[in-house]
């Protein structure tokens, strides 16, 4: 039986969402929009349970303009075409979308994120007293030992990243 403690986080704005899809290994990929775009009002909704992390993408439902037009012209009301949005299971590379998914592997995309990038110590020029409060975080190099590779591909997790055709 799956467990009711959920942690619900919700993200919604696109610079912050198409930021944490690309530092997690989230790939990004609505119905009707182009490949790694975001669609305006999107969400990510991430729920976190004792043994992982089930990610998903939501958007608003967007009805066509002729559908828009139409309901004007019959003084229909808008909210009919309005329903609930629609929600797209995602994941963090190596796992199935609308699965959980190891907390491990979500981390393991960020630090191979932050390999590229460098940490925010050396992108913002931190000094060592400004860390005090960053004390835990994976960019200070305390996290890396628990999401090494073959620690995630023991667990199961493909720790191979897809080439850029298959994103």
């Amino acid at each position: 039986k799956e467990k009711v403690n959920k942690l619900h986080v919700f993200l919604n704005h696109r610079e912050l969402i198409y930021a944490v899809a690309h530092m997690l290994g989230m790939p990004i990929a609505f119905p009707g929009q182009r490949p790694d775009s975001l669609p305006s009002g999107c969400s990510v909704v991430m729920e976190v349970y004792d043994y992982g992390v089930r990610a998903f993408f939501w958007s608003p439902s967007q009805p066509s303009h002729e559908d828009k037009a139409r309901y004007l012209r019959e003084r229909r009301p808008m909210s009919e075409l309005y329903g609930n949005g629609i929600l797209l299971p995602t994941a963090s590379h190596g796992c199935a979308a609308g699965q959980p998914c190891p907390v491990e592997a979500f981390a393991y995309s960020f630090l191979k994120w932050v390999t590229k990038t460098g940490t925010y110590v050396r992108l913002c020029n931190v000094s060592v007293e400004d860390t005090y409060f960053a004390r835990g975080e994976a960019s200070l190099g305390v996290m890396e030992d628990w999401v090494q590779p073959e620690v995630l591909a023991s667990r199961g997790i493909n720790v191979t990243r897809p080439t850029v055709d298959a994103l």
